[in-house]
């Protein structure tokens, strides 16, 4: 009997013991993480190089120019028009004599009394003219207004000396430049016709590579009317819009 017992309690004891295993924990591994959608911080941010001196100083220098084409006044586009289908470089006025100063109030009221012919008032015809800033003033009464074809051409006023040598030679040379513009701005010019030697003369190149060098204004002794350059083909190379009244 007591061996019956003693089978049975070791069987009962090895049956614990498989159960506890049976039930125990096994060891796991951690799940393993998704792959991270974020961006690396620790990426190197793309650096965008500066644009060079010269690029930038371009880029302003474009923006101006339209710009400055931009602002220009209707009456003053007009003109600008008008000298593309003539052909020419640019437009001349001869307006007459004024003796005081052309950047004084007087000198405005002057300009307003200017009438063509038919009685038009300069300004009427050409209002731009009453807001022109630009300014080239050297000895003498004469005055003139300049406009080039394009803005951009270059047009640069200088005084005309002559002279006469000690064996008689009669000599005429370019002097200091008192005026010089790259803008292709409108210009008044005061200065002196003389009767037949003017003390300045002007040098404009345009934007389409034409030029004319120190062409002294004179005025025909023939009609009175300006004398324009020419170019090889004899054809006049500005529009000479004066208000002539003789």
């Amino acid at each position: 009997m007591r061996k019956h017992l003693a089978a049975l309690l070791s069987l009962l004891v090895a049956a614990m013991l498989v159960a506890g295993c049976a039930s125990g924990s096994a060891p796991t591994s951690s799940p393993s993480q998704p792959e991270s959608t974020e961006p690396d911080s620790t990426a190197e941010a793309e650096i965008t190089k500066p644009d060079s001196a010269d690029e930038v100083a371009a880029a302003s220098d474009d923006a101006a120019n339209t710009n400055s084409e931009s602002e220009e006044s209707e009456s003053l586009k007009a003109i600008r028009e008008e000298i593309a289908s003539d052909g020419t470089m640019g437009a001349v006025w001869y307006l007459g004599m004024y003796e005081g100063d052309i950047a004084s109030d007087d000198f405005d009221a002057w300009l307003s009394a200017i009438t063509y012919e038919d009685g038009t008032p300069l300004l009427d015809r050409y209002p731009f003219m009453a807001d022109i800033t630009a300014k080239a003033s050297i000895e003498g009464s004469d005055i003139y207004c300049l406009v080039p074809a394009h803005a951009g051409d270059s047009v640069s006023i200088c005084e005309w000396l002559y002279s006469t040598s000690e064996d008689g030679q009669w000599s005429e040379e370019a002097g200091t430049t008192f005026y010089s513009s790259d803008t292709g701005e409108p210009v008044l010019i005061q200065a002196s016709a003389g009767e037949f030697n003017p003390n300045f003369a002007v040098t404009l190149h345009d934007t389409d590579e034409r030029i004319f060098d120190s062409h002294l204004f004179v005025l025909s002794g023939r009609d009175g009317k300006l004398v324009l350059p020419a170019g090889e083909n004899g054809k006049a190379l500005l529009t000479d819009l004066s208000p002539y009244v003789y």
